[in-house]
């Protein structure tokens, strides 16, 4: 499920507001061995194997959606720290887990998502791990917790309504509010100066 960008945050009861960590977006499927891929079904699990033990340990079949970040000294996700990760293995990766899909074969997808989210964390309470954290929501205070993202550095925050069911597309019930607005771009060739 992916998020929508607006422009404003928000206040509201219908809605939870969560950090929007800047690292890849990660969907965990465990059946008896782990798979963690990224968004465009590539494994992660040679580049992640702390975070792939770590999920091994844990009871049951499920299949979890996240995001692998690497913190700086303020706790703040950046991506260049998970991109320097892959060559020189500097920082410690951590999995933080927002939503949960199935488990132990049951499909959980058209629950609301606070129920998906109760599920989840009583999965990883009971099983505590170092590196696979549950995403922090708030209820109601968009607007605060953007204004917190704004002075701590974050990337920007998710609001999500609370009775989302999850799909596999972009909705507008997962809605991400960037702090700063940017593009990236590739550079496909260019031209030697004269």
């Amino acid at each position: 499920m992916l998020a929508t960008l607006i422009k404003e945050p928000f206040d509201s009861k219908d809605w939870i507001f969560e950090t929007k960590y800047d690292g890849y977006r990660a969907l965990t499927n465990k059946v008896k061995k782990v798979r963690l891929l990224s968004r465009n079904n590539l494994s992660f699990n040679a580049r992640f194997p702390t975070l792939v033990e770590e999920i091994q340990s844990l009871p049951g079949s499920f299949v979890i959606d996240g995001e692998i970040v690497i913190l700086d000294k303020r706790g703040v996700s950046h991506f260049q720290l998970l991109q320097n990760y892959q060559t020189k293995k500097i920082g410690t990766p951590y999995y933080y887990l927002f939503d949960i899909l199935s488990l132990n074969g049951k499909n959980l997808t058209r629950l609301p998502l606070v129920q998906r989210r109760e599920i989840l964390c009583a999965l990883i309470k009971k099983h505590p791990s170092k590196h696979l954290r549950i995403s922090c929501a708030i209820e109601r205070k968009g607007k605060a917790l953007f204004q917190k993202a704004k002075k701590l550095g974050w990337e920007g925050i998710i609001a999500k309504r609370k009775e989302s069911v999850y799909r596999q597309a972009r909705s507008r019930e997962w809605l991400k509010i960037k702090t700063h607005l940017r593009q990236e771009v590739v550079i496909g060739g260019y031209s030697a100066p004269r």
